[in-house]
């Protein structure tokens, strides 16, 4: 899971963040959008709050059509590319996500091994590139 993925405005997008700005989500996005390209990962955006991301080790179900290219777009061209280009974020609501990710069962121990399985863990390693 990813917080902050649906900045409310390009200001509040900004890392580092912007003088007086009240509500910062900063540029959290840009990790979703990245992650959105790997043909083994699997995400979409639960339009809650600003924008819950959630990321499953999956085949991609919705291949991208704009790459994320942080050398050739400002960041200002790259918070507009992803909030215009649905196929980005892929927000979506709680019932198209509950249909979406896999059944889990509410047991501790099974939960955690079928999420250990399904969910792909965050680190460095799965933003780059």
């Amino acid at each position: 899971m990813m917080h902050d993925c649906r900045p409310l405005s390009y200001k509040s997008s900004l890392y580092p963040y912007a003088k007086g700005i009240r509500d910062i989500n900063g540029d959290c996005y840009k990790s979703l959008w990245k992650i959105r390209s790997r043909p083994d990962v699997d995400a979409k955006v639960l339009n809650i709050d600003w924008g819950l991301g959630l990321i499953q080790k999956a085949s991609n179900s919705a291949e991208l059509k704009t790459a994320y290219n942080e050398s050739t777009m400002t960041n200002v061209q790259l918070y507009q590319t992803y909030m215009g280009d649905p196929t980005i974020s892929r927000v979506s609501s709680w019932n198209e996500i509950k249909e979406w990710l896999p059944s889990v069962s509410m047991d501790r121990n099974v939960t955690n091994t079928v999420l250990s399985n399904q969910i792909i863990p965050m680190s460095k390693s799965v933003i780059k590139g």
